[in-house]
């Protein structure tokens, strides 16, 4: 899929090197965690992607599967599942590999695998239907991030700087490109879902170098409440010519980990 959201892939979250460690927080995720989340429009209710997801830690060991649809059917219908393992750290929370497998209108199939002591990461690629193969490594440096795991990292990110806090790094893609970036907190925001209305911190990416000018404004908002939970992205998730998109969370667990604001009392009648 031609979906720019690669930057910020639904759990979609990231991996931070030693070199930025310090400005991360404990990230913390429980032993069993799942979500569903929707991708649509900004101005549309019908779903553009549909997404749920598992999490499984065991000690620092971090199991994480996914599937999606893009809400077609028939000829036009794309599904796809999504793998990866992490390690977890403190505040470092590293993917070993992540890999995606699409059947359908698509039929791709993609593996980044990290290797993390020699600087590197390993790109394979397929089209199954048009034959195109693709491999590559790419050097990662010392602030580089894995963007497949965002939304975990971000929840150590430093909200108690306030306003202007950052975290600057080499983003991986899920397509091994690396781009320059950085996330910096604008302030705090109520946001409201399907799940209710959240006090939330409102995080902006911004790309650096050519591609920033252009570049779609991306936005993420995250829980007040800790563990930091993400509940919403703006940006775009269909290519930089497609309209707005909105990803929101829809169902998560364990339940005690989110607390929607109680809803406001009714007004008396005089």
């Amino acid at each position: 899929m031609n979906r720019i959201a690669c930057l910020v892939s639904v759990l979609a979250v990231a991996l931070p090197a030693a070199a930025l460690a310090a400005e991360l927080g404990p990230i913390e995720i429980a032993p069993q965690e799942s979500g569903v989340q929707m991708t649509r429009f900004e101005k549309k209710t019908e779903a553009l992607y549909n997404y749920s997801w598992n999490v499984k830690r065991d000690g620092g060991k971090v199991v994480f599967s996914a599937k999606g649809d893009n809400n077609k059917s028939g000829a036009k219908r794309i599904e796809w599942t999504e793998n990866s393992v992490m390690e977890l750290n403190g505040s470092s929370l590293r993917t070993l590999s992540w890999s995606k497998d699409s059947t359908g209108a698509e039929q791709e199939s993609w593996k980044l695998t990290y290797d993390w002591a020699g600087g590197k990461v390993h790109y394979n690629y397929q089209d199954r239907a048009g034959g195109k193969k693709e491999s590559k490594s790419v050097e990662l440096g010392s602030t580089a991030f894995s963007s497949d795991a965002m939304y975990f990292m971000l929840r150590g990110f430093p909200f108690e700087q306030g306003p202007g806090a950052r975290i600057d790094g080499d983003f991986v893609l899920t397509n091994g490109q690396v781009l320059p970036a950085y996330i910096i907190l604008r302030g705090e925001e109520k946001v409201t879902t399907p799940m209710g209305t959240f006090d939330t911190y409102k995080l902006e990416m911004k790309l650096k170098g050519a591609l920033g000018p252009i570049a779609p404004k991306m936005f993420m908002w995250f829980t007040k409440d800790k563990p930091h939970l993400f509940v919403r992205y703006d940006g775009k998730e269909a290519g930089i010519t497609s309209g707005k998109t909105v990803n929101v969370l829809l169902k998560f667990s364990p339940a005690e980990w989110i607390k929607p604001l109680p809803p406001p009392a009714p007004v008396a009648t005089p």
